[in-house]
């Protein structure tokens, strides 16, 4: 089941191509703002992008994680409204080309090295935009914890 889940997640990537204008982009973003500070989170930093982030641990490989490397990733997704959606622990990482991923994901990524551990907020135009799965309904904004465990 995990492993359909991620399969659907990473074609719906591919896929979630719909255009926001800056307006939309606006909203969601004013609306993560608002999430983090009704949650008194500290130290979130906001990408000019839109991507939310804060380091939790830097990693010590040799270099941030780039574009072209292959990571072994292990994460907690949830929506803004506190539903886990997936869990996936460190025992059980899983094996992606950055590439492949989202492109919230892949700026994520970029501020980490191996070892490290990320908290992200992703707006859905940098993640899987209008399209929905089970267990995410459409235009939903993400909220990850992601750690890095090995870079290939």
């Amino acid at each position: 089941m995990k492993n359909l889940l991620i399969w659907s997640l990473l074609i719906l990537s591919f896929y979630a191509c719909k255009t926001y204008n800056e307006d939309q982009k606006e909203v969601f973003n004013t609306t993560i703002k608002a999430h983090i500070d009704s949650l008194n989170q500290q130290g979130f930093k906001t990408l000019e992008s839109g991507l939310f982030y804060r380091v939790i641990e830097e990693g010590e490989g040799k270099h941030n994680i780039k574009y072209t490397d292959n990571v072994e990733i292990y994460y907690t997704g949830s929506l803004l409204n506190g539903d886990v959606f997936q869990v996936i622990t460190p025992e059980e990482a899983l094996n992606f080309d950055v590439k492949e991923l989202i492109v919230g994901w892949q700026e994520a990524l970029g501020l980490i090295r191996e070892g490290g551990v990320i908290e992200i907020y992703i707006p859905p135009y940098l993640g899987y935009g209008d399209r929905k799965t089970e267990k995410i309904p459409q235009n939903s904004i993400l909220h990850f914890v992601l750690g890095v465990k090995k870079v290939v």
